[in-house]
């Protein structure tokens, strides 16, 4: 579980399974108990829990959370857990990674001998971005 729990003493957040970490966050599947859908939930990694690391994540979420575009994914909510460790949640994107979509795309176009400017580049950049 994560999320600090509610008033009636239930968390909102169920940990499904590891996703992915980066140089600040570690993201999680999750479900969203409240609203009953899955969700990436990011968290701050455990090695940068100092107060600068804490305010950058916090800026992360909320600068993202601000935004509304077809590309970048919408926040569904900003917390911190039980041991005070901060959190966001987001809308969960399957598929494959942007660097692996990028390799894919330079492999792809290297085989057909395409040019830069070509309608896979247009596809490629229409992928949501998501921070790691």
């Amino acid at each position: 579980m994560i999320a600090r729990p509610s008033k009636d003493g239930r968390h909102r957040f169920k940990i499904i399974g590891h996703h992915s970490q980066g140089g600040l966050g570690v993201v999680y599947l999750a479900e969203d108990l409240e609203l009953h859908r899955q969700v990436a939930l990011k968290q701050i990694r455990e090695d940068r829990v100092e107060e600068d690391y804490r305010a950058k994540f916090r800026q992360e979420a909320e600068v993202t959370g601000q935004l509304e575009h077809p590309g970048i994914v919408p926040i569904y909510a900003l917390g911190t857990d039980e041991n005070g460790r901060p959190y966001y949640a987001m809308r969960f994107i399957k598929g494959e990674d942007l660097r692996s979509r990028i390799q894919s795309f330079h492999a792809n176009r290297k085989a057909k001998r395409s040019a830069l400017d070509c309608p896979d580049l247009r596809a490629l950049l229409e992928v949501p971005i998501v921070r790691v």
